[in-house]
């Protein structure tokens, strides 16, 4: 009889003490914290570390290797690969984190929106016309330019001859192609794409 009274009417849980409460959530509060400030360091490494080396090359070419415009670039450029080798696997690990949150929140309506699979045609379709994904093309062509370069340069026997110019000028447009894509595509995008993220969490 106990039982089955016990069973129609069950004994009301007490609710957990206001202290671990608090302390859940001042948990909670510090580690967002945390991946708000490491994401924040992330995208600003980032930015650095482009325009950097965009500042570089373009003292380069503007003034020297020695102006102190050219100097200052480069060191930080130098600041910020170090520091995005420190912070980048935190960061990501952050921003997968985050993107899988915000996926999770969605999956029943993307369940039901999914009628059949995505062939890999059309997933590489889908990933071709992303700006991303044409930028980073686009940046590998330019970086074969500055290797081509280099190597027309070094095979150059004479120093200031024609082929090392040409070399030069092939280096150069390399190094300020893949710049200008760095610069003026990829971070603006991948900013937008990190504080959407941002946001989804």
């Amino acid at each position: 009889m106990a039982a089955a009274a016990a069973a129609v009417h069950p004994v009301p849980t007490s609710p957990p003490p206001a202290g671990t409460v608090v302390a859940r959530r001042a948990r909670s509060r510090l580690a967002a914290a945390g991946s708000n400030a490491v994401t924040c360091l992330f995208v600003a490494d980032m930015w650095l570390l482009f325009w950097g080396l965009g500042a570089w090359n373009v003292g380069r070419l503007a003034c020297g290797v020695g102006c102190p415009v050219t100097v200052a670039a480069a060191m930080v450029f130098v600041a910020a690969g170090v520091a995005f080798v420190l912070v980048a696997p935190f960061s990501l690990i952050v921003m997968a984190r985050r993107r899988t949150a915000g996926a999770a929140i969605d999956i029943d309506i993307e369940a039901v929106e999914a009628t059949a699979p995505k062939s890999t045609a059309a997933a590489l379709r889908e990933a071709l016309r992303d700006p991303v994904v044409i930028a980073v093309f686009a940046s590998v062509v330019f970086a074969f330019l500055v290797l081509a370069g280099l190597l027309v340069k070094g095979d150059s026997p004479i120093k200031g001859s024609r082929r090392e110019r040409v070399g030069s000028a092939i280096y150069d447009v390399g190094a300020l192609g893949m710049d200008t894509v760095n610069c003026l595509i990829v971070c603006p995008i991948l900013t937008m794409r990190t504080w959407r993220t941002w946001r989804m969490a």
